[in-house]
C-alpha cells in the first residue's frame, strides 16, 4: 500500500496537483495487532492519520465489514427527519404522509444500500424501525400490526426493498450495464433446470 501511495505522490507532484494529507485517512479493515493496525502510512514527509472509521461518498466505513457505525448514523438521521416530517405537515392524511415519507426518507435509507446492506438481524431490525415508527405515528393505523400497516399504506418492508435494489444491481452487472468485471466477483453456472423458468 505504501508503494501505491508513493506513486500517487509522484504523480500528483508531476502534475502539480497537491494532495491535502489533512483530508486523508487510513483505515485497517480486518487484522489488527494489539488492537491497532500493523502499518503506518506516509505521503511524502507527512504521516497519514489512522482512523476507526472514514466517510467515503456518504457511506461510513468502519474496521468491521458490518457497517454498524453507518447504520446507526443513518437510522438516527432518518428518525430525526421523520419527526421533522410530522412537525412540518399539518395534515394527518395517510396518503400525504406516505408520499412525503417515500420522497424524503426512503432515499436516505436506500442510498448505496448495495454496499452496506446488513445481514445481522439486529441491524436489519434497527433500519426497519424507522418505517415501523413512521407507520405507527399515523393515528388511523395505530391499532394494526406492522404488516397490516404496510398493506394499508401499500408499502413494502425496507428489507424487501434493499433486496430488490441488490437484484437490480446484479442484473445490471450481468448484462453489462455497469462497468464491473463480472468474472472478478462471481461466476455464473451453466443451464440449471427449474420447473418454470
Amino acid at each position: 500500500m505504501q508503494v501505491i501511495i508513493d506513486k500517487v505522490k509522484i504523480w500528483s507532484d508531476d502534475w502539480q496537483l497537491s494532495v491535502s494529507v489533512r483530508k486523508c485517512a487510513a483505515i485497517c479493515i480486518g487484522h489488527r495487532v494489539n488492537g491497532r493496525a500493523d502499518h503506518n502510512y506516509t505521503m511524502g514527509t507527512n504521516s497519514i492519520p489512522l482512523r476507526d472509521h472514514v466517510v467515503d461518498l456518504g457511506v461510513t466505513v468502519d474496521s468491521t465489514p458490518m457497517y454498524s457505525v453507518h447504520i446507526n448514523q443513518l437510522v438516527a438521521k432518518a428518525k430525526s427527519c421523520t419527526g421533522l416530517l410530522f412537525r412540518c405537515f399539518v395534515t394527518r392524511d395517510m396518503n400525504v404522509l406516505r408520499k412525503a415519507f417515500i420522497k424524503y426518507i426512503w432515499p436516505m435509507l436506500e442510498y448505496a444500500s448495495s454496499i452496506w446492506s446488513p445481514m445481522q438481524v439486529g441491524l436489519i431490525d434497527r433500519i426497519e424501525s424507522v418505517q415501523r415508527q413512521f407507520t405507527k405515528r399515523i393515528s388511523v393505523l395505530q391499532e394494526l400490526s406492522y404488516s397490516e400497516r404496510l398493506t394499508a399504506l401499500n408499502l413494502k418492508s425496507l428489507e424487501y426493498r434493499r433486496l430488490c435494489l441488490d437484484l437490480y444491481l446484479l442484473y445490471k452487472i450481468i448484462f453489462g450495464m455497469c462497468d464491473v468485471n463480472l468474472n472478478s466477483i462471481l461466476s455464473l453456472r451453466g443451464y440449471v433446470p427449474t420447473r418454470d423458468h
